[in-house]
């Protein structure tokens, strides 16, 4: 797995640095801190939209990747940036957001695999080509059994059957859209961070 150095909840960013590395503002500072004391600040920004907080994770960085792992159990994702014939984007409508069709990794199953068959399943998109990876997203979320991080992997694809797109209800998937990347106004879409990410590499 790539690197995590930056985290997402919601519209929160953690960042996993030192202080003298840091080149931005922080709204939060944590120095060394256990998991306990990450959660805590989960749970006070878990319903707080009012601005996007950046939260520093500061000091021995895999010292703190080993709190997020007692603290923040992992799933593995795989996603993807779909485009059709006429170099149009897949964008989908989740619980009332923008999103990337994504979903969890089964066991025994490729992180390539998995990548294609969400998309395939959550939009009825069919005929996928795989691409490269364009970058592995991380957040926090809260479920009944306890906080989690997600790596979500995603992957470029090129898509031959589209004319039957719809969106998986059950899912939560509103809507699916196919747009032009550059009529997306990627800092204004009301979207996930950690999807705002994906956007501003495409």
């Amino acid at each position: 797995m790539e690197q995590m150095y930056k985290i997402y909840l919601g519209s929160h960013c953690f960042f996993i640095t030192s202080k003298q590395q840091f080149k931005r503002t922080f709204d939060i500072r944590l120095k060394n801190p256990k998991a306990k004391e990450i959660v805590k600040v989960c749970e006070e920004l878990l319903d707080d939209e009012d601005g996007a907080k950046v939260i520093l994770l500061d000091g021995d960085k895999e010292k703190i990747k080993k709190e997020i792992d007692k603290g923040f159990r992992l799933i593995i994702a795989g996603g993807g940036v779909v485009y059709n014939s006429q170099k149009e984007l897949l964008l989908i409508k989740r619980h009332g957001k923008w999103d990337l069709p994504k979903g969890k990794l089964e066991p025994n199953e490729s992180i390539e695999l998995c990548a294609i068959r969400e998309v395939e399943e959550e939009c009825n998109v069919y005929g996928l080509e795989l691409g490269r990876l364009i970058d592995i997203t991380y957040h926090f979320f809260k479920t009944k059994s306890g906080w989690k991080t997600k790596a979500s992997y995603w992957y470029k694809m090129k898509s031959r059957d589209h004319e039957q797109a719809q969106p998986q209800k059950e899912e939560g998937i509103e809507k699916i859209k196919w747009v032009k990347t550059k009529s997306i106004d990627v800092e204004g879409i009301n979207t996930f961070g950690s999807i705002r990410e994906i956007l501003r590499q495409l």
